[in-house]
């Protein structure tokens, strides 16, 4: 055999050996997809009509096509009977897995308890009912109304010229969420005689009531310093009342969202004076990270349960980073 005829051997062997090497990857079992493919989850978040939920459900659906389970919207449109009712008939299906966002701490609790009875896992987004999940994944709403609070003093507390007195607002009274922001105020004004709280009123998460009340409070209180408004969906419509007062310099604005791109635009136009970002695109990442790992779990639905903050990121004009801000785009194509 010549040198040619010798390497050109040589050569075919170590691509024959590569080759079978390769063959035996392609058939090694993945659990990563084994234990997903095929599975289903039912979701059911407050609406479908706004960034968040739309968000979440960008992230979920990337990874679902990555690993081939399916995710199955309910939408109840803000209505709390249709939320009851979509988790009934979820729980009817069968799914592997529950994931949602309710509308308070009670109405689904009962069925929270009937779905880990029955097997099925529930994933709770955001709000955390009175009977508790698997897993938890969203805000630290007491840290949020602590980060507004803090805002506020430094606005309108001692020293700032600033008369002291705060309106809140509030979403829905019964939601979790609401509760824990307006304790976490409470937290840091608590023994403070430099800021008034003159008014809290629930605008139920609707920007048109959070208008109508900031404008009452801003006539009733001619000096007021500050609105805190716990959601800056909802809070847009206090930046109007705002605005139609004319008082955009005298009145100091702290909100809190998921860092939706318009979110940003509003702290750069000044809208915004503070905001606290609990980023909805990690949370669809620490959302997707509970799903597989609740999918492929030998533990009992009910079990125990995991609690998951994501972390608040305190913005204003003066430490607005590029990349504050996302849009559904980005989601869809990151997944979180």
């Amino acid at each position: 055999m010549t040198k040619v005829s010798k390497i050109a051997a040589l050569a075919l062997g170590t691509c024959t050996l590569m080759g079978a090497q390769f063959s035996a990857a392609q058939t090694v079992d993945d659990p990563g997809y084994d234990n997903l493919a095929g599975k289903t989850i039912v979701y059911i978040p407050i609406a479908m009509n706004y960034s968040l939920t739309q968000a979440w459900y960008a992230g979920m659906v990337r990874e679902a096509e990555r690993f081939g389970y399916e995710i199955v919207v309910r939408d109840p449109n803000w209505d709390a009977n249709a939320a009851i009712q979509a988790f009934q008939t979820a729980i009817r299906e069968q799914p592997d897995l529950i994931v949602t966002l309710p509308t308070d701490t009670t109405s689904i609790s009962r069925l929270v308890t009937r779905a880990q009875a029955e097997g099925i896992p529930v994933i709770e987004v955001q709000q955390i009912t009175s009977v508790l999940p698997d897993i938890y994944v969203g805000a630290d709403y007491r840290s949020i109304g602590r980060e507004n609070a803090r805002a506020a003093i430094a606005a309108c507390g001692e020293g700032s010229g600033g008369s002291g007195k705060i309106a809140l607002v509030t979403g829905v009274v019964t939601a979790p969420a609401a509760i824990n922001w307006e304790a976490g105020i409470l937290d840091v004004f608590e023994g403070r005689d430099d800021v008034t709280i003159v008014s809290t009123q629930a605008a139920n998460w609707d920007a048109s009531k959070s208008h109508a009340i900031t404008s009452t409070a801003l006539q009733q209180h001619p000096d007021l310093c500050g609105v805190l408004d716990i959601w800056d969906g909802q809070a847009t419509g206090s930046v109007s009342a705002i605005r139609e007062a004319e008082m955009t310099d005298q009145v100091f604005l702290a909100t809190a969202g998921g860092g939706e791109s318009s979110a940003c635009v509003a702290i750069e136009n000044g809208e915004f004076n503070s905001y606290v970002s609990f980023d909805a695109a990690a949370q669809a990442s620490y959302l997707n990270a509970m799903i597989k790992t609740v999918l492929q779990s030998d533990e009992a639905p009910g079990e125990s349960t995991s609690i998951i903050y994501t972390p608040d990121k305190v913005y204003s004009i003066d430490n607005l980073p590029a990349n504050a801000c996302w849009t559904l785009e980005e989601m869809a194509q990151s997944g979180g």
